[in-house]
């Protein structure tokens, strides 16, 4: 095995994520799990996490799935994405935009003359099937919520980045403020690394309710 597992935890972690993780644990889908507690700003919880990465014993996993402590999935979903053996791939979750519930995958827009980013109503060539025709498509921006990245991404930003934020930051470009998942997205492209979403992983997040992602069966007591 070879996926790290890292839970970025602002404070707690929801029950669902618990189960997830024992789930993950019980079933073997993952060389090791690590939980990070995370201060009030995202990017420097990230990058510590990466940091995390990089030391002994994680030295031995050539991929860090990066998980937030309020998703829910299940060990398939973590099979998968590193079945897909992609340099960046996402699953995909859902999240509250003014109202509308979609997906946290990003598409350039223009927004009075000026290049942003905005969250996708659907994409072009189908709808979020159980098998889409075409499941793995690419993205210029996704959420970091549950993204799998290969070792060889890491590498390539920390020659190109410095510290503190190596890897993930908010930057301000052409007027416009990325997060540091949308950052990440613009300097995994710049280095020459197209960022994937894999649509047979729906993964749920749990706000004040639970936002899509499969049912998940729970055995009930013998």
């Amino acid at each position: 095995m070879s996926v790290f597992i890292g839970v970025v935890a602002p404070g707690t972690v929801t029950l669902e994520c618990a189960q997830s993780i024992t789930g993950v644990i019980c079933e073997k889908a993952a060389a090791w799990v690590y939980y990070h507690r995370s201060g009030p700003y995202m990017d420097m919880a990230r990058n510590e996490l990466v940091e995390v990465f990089y030391t002994e014993p994680f030295t031995e996993c050539d991929r860090l799935l990066m998980v937030d402590s309020d998703i829910e999935f299940t060990p398939d979903d973590v099979r998968r994405l590193e079945a897909d053996d992609l340099p960046v791939v996402s699953g995909v979750y859902h999240s509250n935009y003014g109202g509308q519930v979609l997906p946290v995958v990003y598409d350039w827009v223009d927004l009075d003359g000026v290049r942003s980013m905005k969250a996708v109503q659907r994409w072009p060539d189908c709808e979020f099937d159980e098998e889409p025709d075409n499941p793995i498509c690419t993205a210029p921006g996704v959420g970091a919520g549950f993204l799998m990245v290969k070792r060889e991404v890491f590498d390539a930003l920390g020659e190109r980045h410095e510290l503190p934020c190596r890897w993930f930051a908010e930057e301000i470009r052409n007027g416009v403020l990325f997060g540091e998942d949308l950052t990440f997205g613009l300097r995994v492209a710049e280095a020459g690394f197209p960022v994937h979403v894999d649509r047979r992983v729906q993964v749920a997040h749990h706000k004040s309710v639970r936002l899509g992602g499969r049912e998940v069966a729970v055995p009930s007591a013998v």
